[in-house]
């Protein structure tokens, strides 16, 4: 069986570098990330401000298709009326599995092998407060 130049890409490991202020992602042997976007996600429903005025505006203001968290560069369009979260990656997992579904659409991974897709994680090294 011969195989596409797209499933050929989908059967190397994706990088994943999780850093502080940007969360990197690209095939691996590619000399750049495909996606360097910011480690931030926003809840839809955390406005920076709260007023009855606004009630049912959020459908204008937002465009989310039914999502409840948006992240990287489409959590930032909305930094004036939402509160903006950087991403941690102690418990936050469900925050995570969002980023990799937003970017793994963007990779253009198939829902197919997005579970079976080959990762490999950087995380940054910290240095525990207990160890001083």
């Amino acid at each position: 069986m011969i195989m596409s130049d797209t499933d050929n890409d989908q059967l190397l490991p994706l990088i994943l570098d999780i850093g502080c202020n940007n969360f990197r992602m690209g095939w691996a042997g590619d000399d750049f990330p495909d996606i360097i976007a910011p480690s931030v996600y926003v809840d839809i429903s955390d406005y920076l401000f709260k007023s009855d005025v606004i009630n049912g505006l959020e459908d204008i203001f937002l465009d989310t298709n039914n999502q409840a968290h948006l992240v990287g560069h489409d959590a930032l369009k909305y930094k004036s009326i939402l509160k903006i979260h950087e991403f941690r990656k102690e418990n936050n997992y469900n925050i995570l599995l969002k980023f990799f579904y937003h970017y793994y659409q963007q990779l253009n991974i198939s829902e197919e092998l997005r579970f079976k897709q080959p990762i490999i994680i950087i995380t940054p090294f910290y240095k525990s407060e207990l160890e001083n």
